[in-house]
């Protein structure tokens, strides 16, 4: 049985290699699977949504090929804005978010091809290094918003991030990926700051990608919001009175 995989046409660089094709030069591929009659399994990489996928099928029912066509994988359930803390469906990086035991989640990568992170700096074969960051970051949400807000439903949450160790151990390709947080320390006793400790790692096809250590805190939004705006504030009158001290220009 013929197996390929068929990503966006957004990482058009990865599909350079032998047994890759983007969503657009997918018809052409199709066009010659009639003739010869041999079954084909369609994996579906990164950056196939819905919209990508309806295209695919599509061409197969044009071209009247359903019988030897089989497609598997896609992108899976998209992480809701209330785990990720995004806005747009587009931006979300995880699918699938779940308990795996004792402070451990996992969840797939999920990343379309409109994401903000790709909009204007996708080149060569792999995924960049900031959709690394922004996975891990909502990785960690995601850990926190599954496992621990549930104990404190009468109160909001500002989540900050205070530290990151990351190492970075191989390319991430557009290709799907697991990443999987362990909470490794979680201070509770007081409800109005949380603090929390997680390493987070991601791992494609046996490898390891990416591995970081993170230093988190969720407050009570009512104490970190005065706190943000006197921040603010001193900023704005320290840079207004002393502008070329401050290194404003």
């Amino acid at each position: 049985m013929r197996q390929v995989w068929v990503v966006a046409d957004r990482f058009a660089g990865f599909a350079e290699e032998e047994g890759v094709y983007t969503t657009s030069g997918f018809a052409r591929l199709a066009a010659g699977w009639a003739a010869d009659g041999e079954p084909v399994t369609v994996w579906l990489g990164q950056g196939i949504g819905d919209y990508e996928r309806g295209y695919l099928d599509g061409v197969v029912t044009r071209l009247g090929i359903g019988w030897l066509v089989r497609f598997e994988g896609g992108p899976g359930e998209p992480a809701g804005r209330e785990v990720v803390h995004k806005h747009a469906e587009s931006n979300v990086l995880l699918s699938d978010v779940r308990a795996a035991g004792d402070h451990e989640y996992i969840a797939g990568l999920r990343l379309a091809a409109d994401n903000e992170l790709l909009l204007d700096h996708q080149t060569g074969c792999h995924v960049q290094g900031m959709v690394v960051v922004e996975a891990i970051r909502q990785m960690f949400l995601a850990a926190f918003e599954t496992g621990y807000r549930h104990r404190f439903p009468d109160r909001d949450y500002y989540t900050v991030w205070n530290g990151l160790d990351l190492e970075f151990r191989s390319f991430l390709f557009p290709l799907p990926a697991l990443l999987r947080c362990v909470i490794e320390s979680a201070a509770l006793a007081d409800p109005r700051r949380l603090d929390f400790t997680a390493r987070v790692e991601i791992t494609q096809a046996g490898q390891d990608v990416a591995a970081a250590n993170s230093r988190f805190t969720a407050f009570d939004a009512a104490r970190i919001g005065p706190a943000e705006r006197r921040r603010a504030r001193y900023a704005v009158e320290s840079l207004t009175a002393a502008p070329a001290v401050n290194g404003a220009s």
